[in-house]
């Protein structure tokens, strides 16, 4: 499941201003972790998505500019989304394993 995120994240953001797709795509992520968890509280996943999507923010927001570099910028943004998503993930499924376990 973490590589299938990876690699769309990765594809979609070779694509000028489609990188706010990713933020949609990583909300869903985020959700079915919590989901394969059994842990899916609505003000955790809240709070955990706000603090994701900030970070994503700043980081779209530059990505936006590397696009200006022509190929290299594109391949880039890729690089910096797919190791963003998989950052997340990771972060996401050891969160969500240890409220899952009541800690």
């Amino acid at each position: 499941m973490k590589l299938a995120y990876v690699a769309i994240g990765a594809f979609v953001a070779l694509f000028p201003m489609a990188s706010f797709v990713l933020i949609a795509l990583e909300v869903v992520m985020v959700f079915q972790i919590a989901k394969k968890h059994n842990a899916v509280h609505l003000g955790d996943i809240i709070w955990f998505c706000s603090v994701m999507v900030v970070v994503s923010l700043v980081l779209k927001f530059i990505a936006a500019w590397l696009h200006f570099i022509p190929l290299l910028g594109q391949i880039a943004n890729s690089l910096v989304a797919a190791a963003f998503i998989y950052f997340t993930y990771e972060v996401a499924d050891a969160h969500y394993a240890k409220v899952a376990a009541g800690k």
